[in-house]
């Protein structure tokens, strides 16, 4: 099931990021075909009662969370709202095999150049299957802060962005780690840091990260960071090329480990984690 939630992990973004409107692929698959034209905005009406919650796991599907940026308005839709809102508007059985879900904001465009500004109370969401199909749900809020989502569309064609891998690795953890992560397979990793109380972080690292996510590509990086009451927490975060991004956490000698979207950020720290997040069994 779905749960609701966000993990920052960096401070608060100063000048929003550009948006795109067409996401990427998760694979190294060849590009589909542009679908045929959609609809205008104003010529479908919302689906008037969505089946929800649709029992699709977390883990199963990359998602990634346009940020808005420093200071959204009071009326700004919620990434993880839009992504159970548009699972619902595809139904049980497409909803099932969705393996990547882009989150927007504004009306969509085809045409980045000739885009309106972004509005926060209106969005898009991408949807890639399984097997490379892509479909577009239109959401916005209502009146009444709910959200709303619209019949979905063929949509844009799939483009996979360039990134080169960094070497293999899977650094010691130390004593205490969970068989499941001290055994685990190495990714190509993109460093480490250790930002202690300072949020000093390893932008590069970070950026590799979220790049990798972004391309579908395995990767893997770490954090230490210090906490407020005392003591350290470190971070592993762990992107297999498909599925959630996954952040083991080891705080106050116990691990976590919990499978999240993710949002890139025009800062040093590159990325959060955002939309919705699953706890995982270690």
């Amino acid at each position: 099931m779905l749960v609701a939630g966000c993990i920052a992990s960096g401070p608060p973004e100063t000048t929003p990021p550009r948006a795109s409107r067409t996401p990427v692929a998760t694979t190294g698959a060849s590009a589909t075909p542009v679908a045929e034209p959609s609809p205008a905005p104003g010529s479908a009406t919302p689906i008037p009662d969505p089946e929800r919650p649709v029992a699709v796991p977390l883990r199963s599907i990359t998602v990634i969370c346009e940020s808005w940026g420093a200071e959204p308005p009071p009326a700004t839709i919620d990434c993880a709202h839009a992504v159970s809102a548009s699972l619902a508007a595809l139904g049980g059985e497409r909803a099932a095999v969705v393996r990547r879900i882009d989150v927007g904001y504004g009306e969509w465009c085809d045409d980045p150049s000739a885009c309106v500004p972004r509005q926060a109370d209106v969005g898009w969401v991408v949807a890639r299957t399984a097997t490379l199909e892509t479909l577009r749900v239109r959401v916005a809020l209502d009146a009444a802060g709910g959200l709303q989502a619209w019949p979905p569309v063929p949509g844009p064609r799939v483009i996979l962005p360039t990134f080169q891998p960094p070497p293999m690795g899977a650094p010691d953890l130390g004593g205490g780690t969970p068989p499941k992560l001290a055994e685990r397979e190495p990714f190509p990793f993109c460093g480490s840091e250790d930002a202690g109380l300072s949020e000093t972080f390893n932008t590069a690292a970070r950026q590799c990260f979220v790049d990798g996510v972004r391309a579908g590509s395995p990767v893997e990086m770490i954090s230490r960071t210090g906490a407020t009451e005392g003591g350290g927490l470190l971070n592993v975060y762990r992107f297999a090329g498909e599925g959630a991004v996954v952040r083991y956490l080891l705080k106050d000698g116990r691990w976590t480990a919990t499978a999240c979207g993710i949002s890139p950020i025009a800062t040093t720290a590159a990325f959060v984690l955002a939309g919705t997040c699953e706890s995982l069994s270690l």
